[in-house]
């Protein structure tokens, strides 16, 4: 892309936020009431977003920024005030997890099956007690992926290295060569596998257990499309529109009764009140 192009791009409104898919662009444009403030791009996966972010810092367009789900990560959401960060990572697990908001999908627009409130969450409910080893499972093979990229070396700068003997530092004095690569085997052993699963298992379990914030901690995606099908039996649109037309649903209704998901407005406001540069 040319600078002319990027300009053009970066220059649409005072802030430029990527996302990751087109859902999250809906709902939040839903949400914030199409702010002409902040404009928003598709940009995909994480990897793609932190180097769209970068690339934006380094084109000299500081008001450039971008959103993704934790997932199974840490968020940053501690840290959102500080003006240096671009890259803003939910509390949350997924976008799709403030949908699961059963006073705002009882009376949005889409609930063509008219369930009630109590009928919704229960529903959620059982959906989510069905995915507690699927969930497990996932925060396990997350924090594996984690521990193997633990303290993995960076590349020398130039002239770091210029003989075997300097080579040979950079990688084996690396805390990944000392600490993490030893400590792969044990991670792996059945038994570990046997007591992390559980482990995790019981973590969830234990959400579920303590009230209604366990659907910022579960995989929302499934549990908002399994409901989408209960809900939306009249009129419902194909494929990816019918999600799209919740989400905005939803979000009409979040604002309508004062719903309007704290993390969010947080984030907007973070934006919108960024200094220049």
């Amino acid at each position: 892309m040319s600078s002319q192009q990027l300009a053009a791009l970066y220059n649409a409104a005072p802030n430029i936020l990527w996302v990751e898919d087109l859902l999250t662009s809906t709902y939040l444009d839903a949400i914030w009431q199409h702010d002409r403030l902040v404009k928003m791009y598709v940009g995909g996966g994480h990897e793609t977003l932190e180097a769209v972010v970068e690339d934006a810092r380094r084109s000299g367009h500081p008001r450039v920024f971008a959103l993704r789900d934790r997932d199974f990560g840490p968020t940053n959401r501690h840290r959102w005030s500080e003006p240096s960060l671009r890259l803003f990572v939910l509390d949350s697990f997924e976008v799709e997890c403030f949908l699961l908001d059963p006073p705002a999908l009882a009376a949005c627009r889409v609930n063509t099956s008219s369930h009630d409130e109590a009928w919704i969450l229960e529903h959620l409910r059982e959906q989510a007690a069905g995915q507690l080893w699927w969930m497990a499972c996932r925060k396990v093979i997350a924090e594996l992926r984690e521990s193997r990229q633990r303290y993995f070396p960076s590349h020398p700068t130039p002239g770091q290295v210029t003989c075997r003997e300097q080579a040979e530092r950079v990688l084996l004095d690396s805390d990944w060569v000392k600490k993490t690569a030893p400590g792969l085997g044990p991670r792996v052993r059945e038994h570990q596998i046997h007591e992390d699963l559980a482990t995790a298992h019981a973590w969830y379990r234990e959400r579920l257990r303590l009230g209604d914030g366990w659907m910022r901690e579960f995989s929302g995606k499934e549990l908002l499309n399994d409901l989408l099908t209960r809900l939306y039996t009249k009129g419902r649109p194909r494929g990816t529109a019918a999600v799209l037309d919740l989400a905005k649903a939803v979000a009409e209704q979040q604002r309508s009764i004062g719903r309007v998901p704290d993390e969010l407005a947080e984030l907007r406001r973070t934006i919108r009140s960024r200094p220049a540069a």
